[in-house]
């Protein structure tokens, strides 16, 4: 379910060294996942709270389910969503607390990470992002909400992690290359297409980086559901499990292991 949350939006522009940020008092509303939602009314953050932007860029805060807790996303970059809260609600649904190494793949503003890293404290969590500065917003929030995550500004198509990870966690690039229509801003087009990272680019990188008893949690569009189950038979890898996604009936998260690992 979906509510409506406001947000506070910050324009910050940082014309020399010395310079103060600019802040505008534009207070408008958003969607955002009930799974997500804190308060509904956002405190005003104080402009010197935030890192020296190098160029405009507007910030939204979203509040998280936990007192005092909040994160930032980037205007311009593909947003927080129901997709992110229902994928680590599977997680969290499906794993105890038991100690173990996780691995987010295309970790963005750090959302998903974070949200499991409060959950689940027990947890060596790494999110991999390939776009630097949501990498560094990321590093940001994570401090902020006070999590001990570890992120990583790389690409999972060539990412080997030094211990092979227990889970593995992605809310991946969906289109394909070539399909649908761009965004003006190059951020959200890497987050949604498959311009930096394939379907398959993607399952490789679960295929190397997963510890044999380990598993996996995609989240894709049902219309990739064929695509997904023949890339995972190419990389031996298997689809235990199509779980519906919680208040997306056009979604699924597969739960993926390797091929053989079937228990």
């Amino acid at each position: 379910m979906l509510i409506e949350c406001k947000v506070q939006r910050f324009f910050h522009h940082r014309e020399t060294e010395g310079s103060e940020y600019e802040r505008s008092e534009m207070r408008e509303k958003t969607w955002i996942p009930a799974s997500f939602a804190g308060t509904t009314g956002a405190e005003p953050v104080h402009p010197s709270t935030f890192p020296p932007f190098h160029q405009s860029t507007i910030v939204i805060r979203v509040d998280l389910p936990f007192a005092g807790k909040y994160l930032d996303q980037d205007k311009d970059a593909q947003a927080v969503s129901s997709v992110a809260a229902a994928l680590q609600s599977a997680v969290i649904q499906g794993c105890d607390e038991s100690p173990r190494r996780v691995l987010e793949f295309g970790s963005g503003c750090g959302i998903v990470s974070i949200m499991l890293a409060l959950q689940r404290p027990l947890w060596q969590i790494t999110g991999i992002e390939i776009q630097t500065p949501l990498h560094k917003l990321a590093l940001q929030n994570a401090a902020r909400c006070e999590v001990s995550v570890s992120l990583i500004n790389s690409d999972i198509r060539t990412f080997t992690a030094d211990e092979k990870a227990d889970l593995i966690v992605s809310n991946p690039p969906w289109q394909k290359s070539g399909s649908g229509i761009l965004s003006p801003f190059d951020s959200k087009n890497i987050s949604r297409f498959e311009i930096r990272c394939t379907m398959e680019e993607l399952l490789e990188s679960v295929k190397r980086n997963l510890h044999p008893s380990g598993s996996a949690y995609l989240i894709y569009p049902r219309d990739r559901e064929k695509d997904l189950q023949i890339t995972a038979n190419k990389t031996f890898l298997d689809i235990n499990d199509s779980l519906a996604a919680a208040d997306l009936k056009n979604h699924i998260i597969c739960h993926i292991r390797h091929k053989g690992m079937n228990s």
